[in-house]
């Protein structure tokens, strides 16, 4: 794990996206997406409990979007915190757990999907300031 004694607390942001590629005969019920922005925000809370040495830290806003687009499904993940360390793990992980959720409920369904695109796009605070790159 990092040592982060030394670091300064500073308002730290990162977003996440995934895009759920879904076969053309579907659509996503609105209890699908409830249920993915659910998973997401409570997996952000989990990180530290799923991946090794990542530090446990207090977040202070958990934000998941989705967005239908012809046969996908594109997450957003964006969370927030003031701490010593980013957070870009945690919108890594309420977006895959996102999406996951949504593939879970095609499974279940008898429809083919896949999970794509999994990336941070922007991240904000802490010393090495803003990064983005162009959203998925």
């Amino acid at each position: 794990m990092v040592d982060v004694t030394a670091k300064p607390e500073t308002t730290r942001t990162a977003t996440a996206s995934a895009a759920v590629v879904i076969s053309s005969q579907a659509g996503m019920s609105i209890e699908t997406a409830t249920a993915a922005r659910f998973a997401g925000v409570l997996a952000a809370h989990r990180t530290a409990l799923l991946i090794p040495l990542c530090h446990t830290i207090p977040l202070d806003h958990v934000d998941v979007e989705i967005e239908p687009i012809a046969d996908t499904a594109v997450l957003t993940a964006l969370v927030q915190s003031t701490g010593r360390t980013g957070v870009e793990m945690e919108a890594l992980t309420a977006v895959t757990c996102a999406a996951l959720s949504v593939a879970q409920s095609c499974i279940a369904s008898g429809i083919d999907c896949s999970i794509n695109e999994v990336a941070v796009i922007h991240k904000s605070g802490g010393k090495s300031g803003d990064w983005g790159r162009t959203a998925l």
